[in-house]
């Protein structure tokens, strides 16, 4: 029997070798950049991206724009972060945006005062948290299935209005 060729997977070109190093250490590099600059760090990296990709991205209503479309997801993030660190989880947040944005927008269509169409989705967001608390805490089911429920129950009440 002949001496055969090696198969063409058992050879190794020591500059891949080399060259699949390389990368990795620059990939590494990179992600650990990421995770000294943590999240503000990447905030200003993609902010002076954008500003040299777009001369109106820094103009004031741009960030006027910006601004207005965040508050909604930082108030969100501020509750959030409060049932994060008591070790809970809670799926239904976007439903519960939705619907209740649905129930003010229903009510000033139908020419509710200003004033009773923040305060009415107001009272229907805490009683639907205090609900699922509730549930979570008196009969003891895990905040991932009350939670998940609620998302899809609110998720179907909202596409029926």
């Amino acid at each position: 029997m002949a001496d055969s060729p090696p198969a063409p997977s058992a050879v190794v070109d020591p500059s891949a070798t080399q060259a699949t190093q390389r990368a990795v250490a620059v990939l590494a590099g990179r992600w650990d950049l990421v995770l000294r600059l943590g999240l503000l760090g990447i905030i200003i990296i993609l902010a002076v991206f954008f500003a040299i990709r777009s001369p109106v991205f820094l103009s004031v209503d741009n960030l006027q724009n910006i601004g207005r479309q965040m508050a909604v997801f930082g108030v969100i993030a501020v509750g959030e972060t409060f049932v994060i660190v008591t070790a809970g989880i809670d799926l239904s947040v976007g439903s519960l945006l939705g619907i209740t944005g649905l129930v003010c927008a229903l009510e000033l269509a139908h020419g509710w005062p200003l004033v009773l169409a923040i305060v009415t989705p107001l009272l229907l967001g805490t009683f639907i948290g205090l609900f699922n608390g509730a549930l979570i805490d008196t009969q003891k089911l895990p905040p991932f299935i009350v939670t998940l429920g609620m998302l899809g129950i609110l998720r179907g009440v909202t596409e029926m209005m």
